[in-house]
């Protein structure tokens, strides 16, 4: 078995609701001194950014925290991000969210896609208060793609995406991607063979 990625835990679901306690103090201090029911319009505010950040905000990054693969030398299991439903669940369900499941005699042709180096940040994007460190990692995935093309039949495409591991370990993560690739190819072509 070969993996890619990060498999998913709670810390996005966890992350929503400290956001949304961290905020519900200052709205109360607020809505008290404008003489409105405070608890109330702060709990309102709270649950709007917990919304905000568990429903807007994951559900568009996720792919670039915990696109975690396993490919296996009959099949291959991956998270489905197809929908921001299900997205919006895979927070909520954490570890125990359902992975797909792909067949390896669906697959008719495979190859790399993506640079084998990786486009670093400019040092200046350390102390950006835009993109400041927590969001480094998706920027440098979505700079740098990489991993493997798959062809299905009838022509669709599934993309394996490793660039977070090349993010951390470039090196280690092109002989990974190879060594998957390379398991996939003798799949398909031990098929083509029988």
């Amino acid at each position: 078995m070969i993996t890619f990625g990060k498999k998913m835990n709670y810390w996005p679901l966890f992350f929503s609701i400290f956001w949304a306690l961290f905020v519900f103090p200052f709205a109360l201090t607020l809505f008290q001194t404008i003489g409105v029911n405070a608890v109330i319009w702060s709990l309102g505010v709270s649950v709007a950014v917990f919304l905000f950040v568990s429903g807007i905000y994951y559900p568009t990054a996720l792919q670039y925290d915990y696109s975690y693969y396993e490919i296996y030398a009959n099949q291959i299991r991956y998270y489905d991000f197809s929908t921001r439903l299900k997205k919006f669940e895979m927070i909520f369900l954490g570890p125990n969210t359902p992975m797909k499941s792909l067949n390896m005699d669906q697959v008719e042709d495979a190859k790399t896609f993506g640079k084998s180096g990786v486009e670093k940040l400019p040092s200046v994007a350390l102390f950006d208060p835009i993109i400041s460190l927590p969001f480094l990692t998706k920027v440098s995935v979505i700079k740098n793609p990489y991993g493997i093309e798959l062809e299905l039949d009838g022509g669709q495409k599934e993309y394996i995406s490793s660039a977070r591991d090349k993010v951390y370990d470039n090196r280690t993560c092109t002989a990974k991607t190879k060594a998957a690739l390379d398991l996939i190819q003798k799949s398909i072509h031990g098929r083509q063979l029988a």
